[in-house]
């Protein structure tokens, strides 16, 4: 089982490795001198076996800090990545050019899987198919290429790439844009103010303003998403069972569950036991 924990505490350093038995905690490339929190932080790996796997990757100091200062002086690591397995990690890393207003950048982890191979008698392609634009276009486009194709020598991979080009076409409608074309103006204004490389004070007030005026943008584009949806399954089924299940875009925690002893626990390592069992 892989556990994996996203660590983010203020005046945090961790420091280089003491070779006293925390060469599987602590990698090669950590810098600074440790903190009172970064002393915390080092001591719950050793006691749970976590890697902080930010030190096991060699990367440029600007490359590695995660937090800046409101007056863009001073910049420290404070977000960590910690895992009980770093075979399956093959690089951590710092996302810098992100379209968001915030005094952090995000820390990207890289894993290393295996692709699982199905069975092709038992695939269903179909499905990746549907389409939920104008079915009839999509009739009428091929039924054009495929009168196109008779009675000419075309080669089979042309063949294939413009019938493939048609159904990218159509299966694009697909992706529903949540967000407005205002929405996508004011992210696209706040992306060309992110990637002026000036430290300036009304550089970063635009960039505030602009962040407000698209968090509006944000809720009143959801809420609009919302009525619709709402009304959709309402007209269909009559009810707003099918509406909630679709608006809803996350798993809830679980917060208990009863052991043998039919008492209830709410702490997470006999939860994954009693889950294990």
């Amino acid at each position: 089982m892989l556990n994996l924990i996203r660590i983010k505490i203020r005046q945090l350093q961790i420091g280089k490795c003491n070779n006293g038995g925390e060469e599987y905690t602590i990698g090669k490339y950590g810098h600074g001198k440790r903190s009172k929190n970064g002393r915390r932080l080092v001591t719950f790996g050793l006691q749970n076996k976590l890697s902080i796997l930010n030190t096991f990757y060699k990367k440029k100091e600007t490359k590695k800090w995660t937090w800046i200062s409101p007056n863009g002086l001073y910049k420290n690591e404070i977000d960590f990545v910690m895992s009980n397995n770093i075979k399956v990690f093959k690089n951590i890393s710092i996302i810098q050019n992100l379209n968001f207003n915030s005094d952090h950048r995000m820390v990207c982890a890289t894993l290393t899987c295996d692709n699982i191979k199905r069975n092709r008698r038992w695939q269903n392609n179909s499905s990746a198919l549907m389409c939920t634009g104008n079915s009839d276009t999509l009739i009428n486009n091929l039924t054009s290429l495929v009168e196109r194709f008779e009675g000419k020598t075309i080669p089979i991979k042309e063949k294939y790439k413009k019938t493939a080009n048609i159904l990218k076409t159509e299966i694009r409608k697909i992706n529903k844009r949540v967000t407005s074309t205002e929405t996508q103006q004011l992210l696209e204004e706040r992306k060309k103010l992110l990637e002026i490389r000036e430290n300036s004070q009304e550089r970063r007030n635009k960039i505030i303003e602009v962040s407000k005026k698209i968090n509006e943008s944000i809720r009143k584009d959801r809420k609009i998403k919302r009525q619709k949806t709402l009304e959709k399954h309402i007209e269909r089924t009559g009810g707003i069972k099918k509406a909630m299940k679709e608006l809803n875009d996350k798993n809830e925690w679980m917060l208990k569950v009863k052991t043998k002893n039919r008492n209830h626990t709410s702490k997470r390592p006999e939860i994954l036991k009693i889950a294990t069992d």
